[in-house]
């Protein structure tokens, strides 16, 4: 599949380049064949296995709405082979507000990136958060479950003849 690619100059001799659908991908090359040569590789590597889901390519009409940003960058397509990933991504569909998604549009055309791929990573923000606010809390409990479980065996042991 050709995803598109949002390729702009760093300095006069670097350039970087995003995936508004791979958010977990970023490149830097000295030319832009370099970048899209290790594509497919570090895509492979930030998804394969992986959880994280994968949308399909970014539609002409989302790319317009975000080459409307006023960088001097320029989308070129790249064929991704997903058959060599094994993360896979399924369609969603939610109400929100539509002074929210006014806010979610604005802030994804100024990330470069679409508005599925704002989403997932607002949700995988959200949850790694929760997951360190767990981890944050499992010691204790963990502790206390522990010692509840040992207690609860040594009791048994303590009562068999």
């Amino acid at each position: 599949m050709k995803y598109p690619l949002y390729v702009n100059r760093i300095s006069s001799t670097q350039l970087r380049a995003h995936f508004p659908d791979f958010p977990r991908v970023d490149l830097i090359g000295s030319s832009r064949a370099e970048i899209e040569l290790n594509a497919q590789r570090v895509i492979e590597q930030a998804y394969d296995g992986s959880d994280q889901p994968i949308s399909a390519p970014t539609s002409d009409t989302e790319l317009r709405a975000l080459r409307a940003d006023g960088s001097d960058g320029l989308w070129v397509f790249v064929e991704i082979d997903l058959a060599r990933v094994s993360s896979t991504a399924v369609e969603l569909r939610f109400n929100i507000l539509d002074t929210l998604l006014d806010r979610v549009d604005a802030a994804a055309t100024e990330h470069h990136m679409t508005r599925a791929a704002f989403f997932s990573r607002a949700a995988m923000h959200e949850l790694e958060e929760n997951q360190a606010s767990r981890i944050a809390q499992t010691p204790s409990s963990m502790a206390k479950s522990f010692i509840s479980i040992l207690g609860a065996n040594y009791d048994r042991r303590s009562s068999q003849p």
